[in-house]
């Protein structure tokens, strides 16, 4: 387990990189998630299988975001699942939309 600490040198952003470019799941506490915070280590977030954040404070514009990403990763990977090399999504015409 690591725990980081704002520092200026190097940046707590560089140190929470180093560290999640060589993990495989991240359990990461934080006392408030902006989304710039969330976005400067985006990319290293992303090549996790497990990611879990429990979050003191944030605002109802930030829930609303990571909301949003999550259901549109959730349906798109749904969709690509459905899809055959055709184009056509085998659940085509049964009223379901993306």
């Amino acid at each position: 387990m690591n725990i980081l600490y704002a520092t200026s040198a190097p940046t707590f952003a560089d140190d929470c990189k180093a560290i999640l470019a060589e993990a495989r799941s991240a359990d990461i506490a934080v006392g408030y998630l902006f989304m710039s915070g969330f976005t400067a280590v985006a990319h290293e977030l992303s090549g996790l299988a497990h990611i879990r954040i429990l979050v003191g404070r944030t605002d109802r514009v930030v829930l609303d975001d990571i909301t949003a990403a999550i259901n549109y990763h959730d349906t798109l990977g749904e969709y690509l699942a459905a899809t055959p090399r055709s184009g056509v999504p085998k659940w085509a015409g049964c009223g379901r939309r993306l």
